[in-house]
């Protein structure tokens, strides 16, 4: 089994958040969509867009924080 190093993984996960939340806010100013990241999560649950503010959309906010 390979040993896992802690620190690494928790940096990894640093930086894939920090890259994903500059992605969101630099897309709309070249002429992409706004992305809702609750909503796209909350539809992987709901297989469907949930409205915004709905059950769905709750259900996908623990994954943007």
């Amino acid at each position: 089994m390979r040993h896992v190093n802690l620190n690494r993984a928790i940096l990894g996960g640093f930086v894939g958040t920090l890259v994903m939340t500059v992605l969101m806010y630099v897309s709309p100013m070249v002429g992409a969509p706004k992305m809702d990241i609750a909503a796209l999560l909350g539809s992987l649950v709901g297989h469907g867009a949930p409205a915004m503010m709905s059950r769905l959309w709750w259900a996908g906010m623990p994954g943007t924080s």
